[in-house]
């Protein structure tokens, strides 16, 4: 088997059995200039509406390559100046099959007929629209306003009310049974009967102040820990959390503190700097079930000899738990290599993303130390999808309560753990393809790192995680899935760009 670690690529399918029901909403602002991008991103955040939008930088190099972002987008800001030259091919291309671009500076594209109005013009193109000033405007005003009307993007100013209640200090409450109490509270050392400060190693802030993490026990919360312990069958996994209604990032508090015991799980109801995969955006809203588990391991073992293949089992563990509900069985939920949870409507051919899994992993002497985060939507309606509306469209009626899913999660993560710990990764590996979303023997077109094109068929993934395809001629191809960029559904494979 040839193993490929730098394999660009565009994938496409002869059948495109996946398609995506609308634009993400992700909002990038085009710029070579990071500083400019630091100081439009901060406008913009405290403009739209919490946990609706994700932002990301978008270089000149990335904006004409055009294959990594020209379908994956809700709204193109244009925060430098440009000439209608140097943006031609992409924008147009991008304006015409529907995109929606604003432009922070005047701008005039040849290509487009435009109509002024309130200080802005609008150019117009049969789904597609551009929208500049007419002359310079001050968008700390104006934002606001041009985002709703022409975009019909919500927008929603932070009060300073709002703001110093992210910058308090962050109160968690301790999730254990009373021996598992006993040793945490043992272990970190007893300030008082009730309460204790974590004192974190690591770097975790919020607003980019350093926060002491006070932990409570015997007082009440919002997480109904007897609804939890009563569905929770692990003998390690969830047997002790730490649950907040607000903090930063999940990821953050496990990762601050080397010593938190194997098996603990932070949980909250709402993050403020949610974490995704390869530095993307999490949106984090209320409703979404969200959290950070710890697990160690040997490096030896069976699991450690299989590494790469944990954030896999996370995300066929979460299918798993769903489907497992009453009346849930025939879900279409399935895995989306690497690492996300899609919602399949085969008849509309839509497909809407609602969980994703960013795994972080350090070795210890010969302990593998790994930290695995995970959102998915529970109840929550925006952006996309979430998992209760898909249980009452089946005739559930109860909805799954946050307590009920992560206990469900962890009892089959840890069930598949066991498997792949008593030899019986074949197993593992056909429930993982009984549940992912990409059709074995897909003709896919793939493009080298060497410029080539070669002609293959998805096989699968192999022992390790990575995915395998067969050209009509040599031997297979393993992906890698820190090598490259995918949306495996519209069959994109494109290359990370090294800096």
């Amino acid at each position: 088997m040839l193993f490929v670690t730098k394999i660009a690529g565009v994938m496409r399918p002869v059948e495109r059995l996946l398609a995506s029901s609308a634009r993400p909403p992700n909002i990038l602002i085009c710029t070579s200039d990071r500083e400019v991008f630091q100081q439009y991103r901060a406008l913009f955040e405290s403009t739209l509406e919490p946990d609706c939008y994700a932002l990301y930088h978008l270089d000149e190099l990335s904006f004409r390559s055009k294959r990594a972002w020209l379908s994956n987008t809700s709204l193109l800001v244009l925060a430098s100046r440009w000439s209608d030259n140097d943006l031609h091919d992409p924008l147009e291309e991008y304006i015409k099959k529907g995109g929606q671009c604003l432009s922070l500076h005047p701008f005039s594209p040849k290509w487009l007929n435009g109509t002024q109005v309130n200080g802005v013009t609008k150019y117009v193109s049969d789904q597609g629209l551009l929208v500049s000033p007419v002359d310079k405007l001050d968008f700390a005003e104006v934002l606001p306003h041009i985002l709703e009307l022409h975009f019909h993007i919500k927008t929603q100013v932070r009060s300073q009310q709002e703001a110093r209640v992210e910058s308090q200090q962050m109160i968690g409450h301790l999730i254990a049974e009373p021996y598992h109490q006993e040793a945490f509270f043992r272990n970190f050392g007893r300030q008082s009967p009730d309460m204790m400060t974590v004192e974190l190693t690591k770097s975790f802030s919020t607003n980019k102040q350093e926060l002491p993490i006070n932990i409570r026990r015997n007082q009440s919360s919002r997480f109904n820990q007897r609804d939890y312990f009563d569905m929770l069958k692990t003998k390690v996994l969830g047997r002790t959390g730490l649950y907040f209604d607000v903090v930063g990032s999940t990821h953050s508090v496990l990762e601050g503190c080397d010593s938190f015991p194997d098996g603990l799980v932070v949980i909250a109801r709402r993050q403020s700097q949610g974490r995704g995969r390869s530095g993307n955006v999490w949106m984090s809203p209320e409703g979404c079930a969200m959290f950070s588990l710890r697990m160690r391991f040997p490096l030896q073992s069976e699991l450690g000899r299989h590494l790469p293949l944990l954030q896999h089992i996370v995300a066929l563990a979460i299918v798993l738990a769903a489907k497992g509900l009453p009346h849930c069985h025939d879900l279409q939920l399935g895995v989306k290599w690497p690492n996300d949870v899609y919602h399949q409507d085969v008849s509309r051919k839509i497909n809407t993303k609602i969980g994703g899994v960013l795994v972080t992993t350090s070795i210890m002497g010969s302990i593998v130390v790994a930290a695995i985060g995970c959102g998915v939507n529970l109840n929550n309606q925006r952006p996309t999808l979430c998992l209760n509306d898909l249980i009452r469209q089946v005739g559930e009626t109860r909805p799954l309560s946050l307590e009920h899913f992560l206990a469900a999660v962890f009892n089959q993560l840890e069930n598949l753990v066991d498997l792949i710990s008593c030899g019986r990764l074949n197993q593992v590996l056909a429930l993982y393809h009984q549940h992912w979303l990409h059709s074995k023997g897909t003709e896919v077109t793939v493009l080298t790192a060497d410029d080539e094109t070669v002609t293959a068929q998805i096989l699968g993934i192999d022992e390790h995680g990575f995915l395998r395809v067969q050209p009509r001629e040599g031997p297979s191809i393993t992906v890698h899935p820190d090598g490259n960029s995918f949306d495996m559904l519209n069959g994109l494979l494109v290359p990370k760009l090294i800096r």
